[in-house]
């Protein structure tokens, strides 16, 4: 929904897509907007627009992104993260790009870190492999490798548009935690980035259902992110 038709229309937008939802009986309408970093000129104009309409913010969410910009990685990383990006690059690690994914491996690997943290994974290993073959140009896997060649880290990074790069199902090894290898990756992400000339890299949201995860967060602003607004509207098409 990056795509905004001219302010004097959007009410009328609006309208006739509730219109038509009500002839179809559906009782209720959400719209769960973007983070307002892809589009921050168009994204307040839509918040104002979708209140005025009588819809209420049902949730608001904390993402974060990082900026890509001609200088290096390592020149937006704050102290911290500076001498653990250092740190994994003197013992040997390194950031590669996975040329031909075995998608039911990066499932695994994947869900075993977030089963770790507490977190489910939301899709199945049919599903993103499914995802992965419908779009082989926008779904790319990036690994972090020790110097003996062990896995300790991976993500999924799924390109958005010419523009933005999203950071998805991010994963670590439990082993390697102490080197925080996490930050190699986005790394690794970020120089992707720069060379195909991408300006974000989005990291998604630091909050679940609302509510900040305040390590979470502060891993990603260590590592220079910005923050911006996901929110969720709703509204009741019943007439009372």
């Amino acid at each position: 929904m990056c795509g905004t038709p001219p302010l004097e229309k959007l009410p009328l937008f609006l309208r006739v897509i509730e219109d038509f939802l009500q002839k179809e009986g559906l009782k209720t309408l959400t719209w769960r907007f973007y983070p307002g970093s892809y589009a921050p000129m168009e994204a307040p104009l839509w918040y104002f627009v979708m209140q005025q309409a009588g819809y209420q913010q049902k949730i608001v969410e904390l993402n974060q992104h990082i900026p890509i910009r001609a200088e290096a990685f390592e020149a937006g990383l704050h102290s911290t993260a500076r001498r653990k990006y250092r740190k994994l690059r003197e013992a040997g690690f390194a950031c590669l790009q996975l040329s031909e994914p075995d998608w039911a491996a990066v499932h695994t690997f994947v869900a075993r870190a977030r089963q770790r943290q507490g977190y489910p994974i939301s899709l199945s290993s049919e599903a993103l492999e499914k995802l992965a073959h419908t779009f082989p140009q926008d779904f790319l896997v990036f690994e972090v490798l020790s110097s003996h060649a062990e896995r300790a880290a991976m993500g999924v990074l799924i390109r958005i548009n010419a523009q933005i790069l999203y950071h998805f199902y991010p994963a670590d090894e439990e082993k390697f935690l102490s080197y925080s290898p996490s930050i190699l990756l986005n790394g690794g992400m970020y120089e992707f980035g720069q060379a195909q000339g991408h300006t974000q890299l989005d990291l998604g949201i630091s909050t679940e259902q609302g509510q900040l995860n305040e390590g979470l967060w502060y891993f990603k602003h260590q590592l220079g992110a910005q923050n911006s607004l996901k929110i969720t509207f709703g509204k009741s098409l019943t007439k009372s």
